[in-house]
């Protein structure tokens, strides 16, 4: 069950970013790599001007509004 089934919302939007451990440990050995994966259902999936605020919103919050 996943929260679209669930829930039936108008929208659900899932960001996640993560440290690629791989890229840290082995082969390049670069620190700080990260990877995005998006995924986007209903509204979010539908309308770019709501994607666009709902990362700004994430980002703001990750930065505390600056």
């Amino acid at each position: 069950m996943t929260l679209w089934d669930v829930l039936a919302p108008r929208g659900v939007a899932v960001v996640i970013d993560a440290t690629h451990g791989c890229m840290a440990t082995r082969g390049v050995n670069q620190r700080g790599v990260t990877m995005r994966t998006e995924c986007w259902h209903g509204d979010f999936h539908d309308d770019r001007d709501l994607r666009r605020e709902f990362l700004a919103s994430i980002r703001d919050a990750r930065t505390g509004g600056r």
